[in-house]
């Protein structure tokens, strides 16, 4: 268990909500961009899965500096092009895997892609087996996460 999810298991909140400030937040993100660095990976692009995932997926395409492409636009061209879900070479991302049933189809889709998945934070269990490519923490299924973007202003 590396350093991060071991900080966020210790925690005595487990069945209360845990609020990510940016400061968190930003850390998950450059987490799984560290990995992405370490492993060389090029995209031709990030999409997100609406909504908490795009607004992960847009700053790491400024720190990635790779393109951003709107979730819709991707579901649109493999629409046209009968492609799985989306164009082959993107990161998907997504800011959380609670169930796994919203990443559940397009994991399957674009198995055979060359397309991956980065996650920020992964609850534990989940129900459905998801396959993907990066995960910044796992953290117990009990937690309820409030990401900083979902306070009130």
């Amino acid at each position: 268990m590396d350093t991060l999810s071991k900080v966020w298991f210790d925690s005595e909140k487990h069945k209360e909500k845990r609020h990510i400030s940016w400061e968190e937040y930003c850390g998950l993100i450059n987490e799984i961009c560290d990995k992405i660095k370490e492993k060389n990976a090029k995209y031709k692009y990030i999409t997100g899965i609406p909504r908490g995932g795009s607004v992960a997926a847009l700053l790491m395409s400024y720190i990635l500096d790779v393109p951003y492409m709107d979730y819709a636009n991707c579901v649109f061209y493999s629409i046209l092009s009968e492609d799985p879900i989306t164009v082959s070479g993107g990161l998907i991302v997504d800011d959380l895997i609670d169930s796994g049933k919203t990443l559940s189809g397009i994991s399957d889709s674009i198995a055979s892609s060359n397309t991956d998945i980065a996650i920020l934070i992964k609850k534990h269990p989940c129900d459905i087996d998801i396959r993907y490519k990066y995960c910044a923490v796992t953290v117990p299924r009990d937690l309820w996460i409030v990401f900083p973007y979902e306070t009130e202003v």
